[in-house]
Formats: structure tokens, sequence, C-alpha cells
């Protein structure tokens, strides 16, 4: 189960805490999962305020005090808000780890499609020397799953819908929650293995 959740593209690494998830992997569904997420989302803001203060890199503190801000607007059920600003840190930070090579080698124009190709699907046969940063990353990568419009929005949490159909489809309550979790996910992996 825990393998189908993060790939939904809820993180489960460093956030949130363990109770919360234990809750998530109960639920049947994906629609009983977002309410889940809506129930315990002032938990789930503490979790991830207490793992972006743990963010010391100088590369990453600058993102990691807007993703406070983000999670702040979570806690202010400004969930909308927070979905935009945590997107816009996610891009930030993927567009500098893909010029680091954290996706591959990534040759000519740095695109969604390339960074998406260089994380690898979560599986059974996922190694465990990679399996905590596959699990930070996979969320990442079903976030930039194709979406251009008037195709009809996902309803998981989606970085193109997010920046390019602003509506009620794709801004909802759990993609605010689950765009902040993954952002704080993403950047406390970073702190700890320079990803």
């Amino acid at each position: 189960m825990t393998l189908r959740v993060i790939n939904e593209g809820i993180p489960l690494i460093w956030v949130p805490q363990a109770s919360i998830v234990s809750d998530l992997l109960r639920a049947g569904n994906y629609e009983v999962r977002s309410r889940i997420l809506v129930d315990w989302r002032t938990e789930i803001s503490h979790n991830c305020l207490a793992v972006l203060a743990e963010v010391r890199d100088p590369e990453l503190t600058a993102l990691a005090e807007f993703a406070i801000e983000a999670t702040q607007e979570v806690m202010d059920t400004r969930f909308r808000s927070a979905q935009a600003l945590a997107s816009n840190v996610l891009d930030t930070w993927m567009q500098d780890a893909a010029r680091r090579g954290v996706f591959g080698n990534l040759t000519g124009k740095i695109s969604y499609k390339k960074v998406r190709k260089g994380i690898p699907p979560l599986s059974d046969d996922t190694l465990l020397e990679w399996f905590r940063e596959t699990c930070v990353l996979v969320p990442v990568a079903v976030a930039l799953e194709d979406y251009w419009p008037p195709a009809p929005s996902p309803r998981t949490f989606n970085r193109h819908a997010t920046a390019h159909n602003v509506g009620q489809e794709q801004y909802t309550p759990a993609n605010g929650i689950i765009s902040v979790m993954l952002i704080s996910s993403v950047l406390r992996e970073a702190e700890e293995s320079g990803l």
C-alpha cells in the first residue's frame, strides 16, 4: 500500500508523522486519503514546519523560507495561495536540481518531460540504497505529469494545471496540502542527501 500511495503523488517521507501515514495507508482510495489530509492539516503543517526548520544548507534556505510561508498559508486555510507558492518553490528547486544533474545528464533545454524521465519508478524492485530518495522524488514525477488546457484538470496535484488552469478542479484543499508536503519533503531530503 505504501508504494501505491506514493505513486499517487502523496509524499510519505519526512512528512507527515507516522500516525497520519498509517491513516493514509489504511484508507481505501484517493478520495478518503484527501479527506484525511484535510482533517489533519494542522498537524501536517506542524510536521512540515519542523522539517523545514532543519534545512540549513545556504543553497536551500531561501526556498525553505518560501515553503514555510506556503505552509503557514495551509495553517490559515488559504489552500489556493499555499498551492500556488509551493508549486513555484518546487519548480525553482527542480530547475536547479536538473542543472546539477540530479535527474541524470540532461542535455539541451531542461524540460519537465526530461526531468520526469530522470526519476526512477518506485516498485518492489527499487534498491534499498535509493529507496528513500526515490520515494521523495516519485511524487515530483506525478506532479509533473503532462497536462495542457483545455483538457480536464487532473484531480491530483499537478504543477502544470496549477500554473495554467486556475480553477476549483485543481485548486483543492487536499492539493494545497500535498503541494506543501511535497516541497517540505523534497527540501528536507535535499538537505540530507544533496538531492
